[in-house]
């Protein structure tokens, strides 16, 4: 069963957002920005979409699901308390596409980028608050197929297989080489994990972060 989730309240926040972008009042840019807001907030419509879907074998390196193999150690190892898996994808939505950048503005460019990646994270969190309350995932982690190595990002291909035509539903397309349009989307599966499980232990950078072992949550 696929759940499509299409009205997903958004809340932009924009001092937040000047914050954020290091902006300042009485500045040019502040004005640019005031009115690149006004038109992101008139068409932010982020998305998502969750599906269930068993699990029907396992080995050390892979699971299968909905008809496909999926090569990952850590989402094997992670989702071996359950007899089924949540796909989902998560998107800022491709109502931003009719806010006119002009190609050489760059700054404007990030920061409708900036704003995009908030929705896409507004929509990611509606998915979070779904399995908890309906799934009772009370403690989960997103894994994502990814150039970082843990799961291959080419398997983008077969987690989109899966989701089948709920994908173009949300507006969320693949190419030929695993760029999702629109640029802001999460795609992969999310699990519940029942041990004490870290985000550090699948990051690219866990032999070298300062930050490891403290209270900074990396995901």
């Amino acid at each position: 069963m696929v759940r499509i989730f299409s009205d997903i309240e958004t809340d932009l926040d924009f001092g937040k957002l000047l914050g954020q972008l290091k902006i300042q009042t009485d500045t040019p840019e502040y004005d640019e920005f005031s009115v690149l807001f006004q038109q992101a907030s008139g068409v932010a419509a982020p998305k998502a979409l969750l599906r269930k879907v068993p699990v029907t074998s396992r080995t050390e390196d892979s699971i299968c699901a909905g008809g496909v193999e999926l090569n990952s150690r850590i989402l094997s190892s992670k989702s071996a308390g359950s007899d089924y898996v949540l796909f989902f994808a998560a998107t800022c939505g491709l109502e931003f596409d009719r806010i006119k950048i002009g190609d050489d503005d760059f700054l404007a460019a990030y920061w409708l980028d900036v704003i995009k990646e908030e929705c896409m994270t507004q929509a990611f969190s509606h998915i979070q608050k779904h399995t908890k309350e309906v799934y009772n995932y009370t403690r989960s982690v997103s894994l994502c197929p990814s150039d970082a190595g843990s799961w291959p990002l080419h398997e983008l291909k077969q987690v989109f297989s899966v989701l089948g035509q709920g994908a173009g539903e949300i507006g969320l397309e693949l190419s030929e080489y695993c760029f999702m349009k629109p640029n802001k989307s999460l795609c992969g599966i999310v699990v519940n994990i029942h041990d004490q499980f870290e985000a550090c232990q699948i990051c690219d950078c866990r032999d070298k972060c300062e930050r490891k072992g403290s209270s900074h949550k990396c995901a």
